[in-house]
């Protein structure tokens, strides 16, 4: 068994296995935060340090896909999708199978040609949406509320349902 996986490629030095899996924590990281460019690097560094049909490699290789979808280079991740369908490794075939899906949903549907961006006709209410925002600061010094204003923050909350209560509570005994 040791001979075949030192054949196939599937024997991995500790060192390089731990710089993979360190270039694949760095990856995700940036994606969390949103730093897709960066993010793919990282995934290619370990891609490139493993080979793929080791559980590194084809972890890289599905991350590197992912990254590579959300940019938008759809052609290019289909193709690492389809490279890691089969994979060996548990999980990784089947999360490549479920992104290879809504390829062949957006081609059954027709949808990998429309936009689904606003458009530049609604540009003027968005924009209203992004400026600055007026809120509301205490003045110095001002670290204590008094009861007053609680007791008409109260009343102003319980007015609606104690007329509410009221209207029901009268067509109840008019009966």
């Amino acid at each position: 068994m040791a001979a075949y996986r030192q054949d196939q490629g599937l024997t991995i030095d500790d060192a390089v296995a731990a710089d993979a899996e360190a270039a694949l924590a760095a990856g995700a990281q940036q994606m969390k935060v949103g730093c897709l460019m960066e993010a793919l690097e990282f995934f290619c560094t370990a891609a490139d340090a493993v080979p793929v049909r080791s559980r590194l490699g084809g972890e890289a290789t599905l991350q590197r896909a992912i990254c590579l979808d959300s940019m938008g280079r759809s052609a290019e991740a289909k193709a690492l999708y389809q490279s890691v369908e089969r994979h060996p490794a548990p999980g990784i075939a089947k999360k490549a199978r479920h992104m290879l899906f809504g390829y062949k949903a957006m081609d059954h549907l027709k949808a990998h040609n429309m936009s689904y961006s606003v458009g530049s006709a609604y540009d003027s209410y968005f924009a209203r949406l992004t400026g600055k925002w007026a809120v509301y600061v205490a003045p110095e010094g001002s670290d204590k509320t008094n009861g007053l204003d609680a007791l008409v923050a109260t009343a102003v909350m319980l007015a609606p349902i104690l007329l509410v209560g009221a209207k029901i509570g009268g067509r109840l005994l008019a009966k």
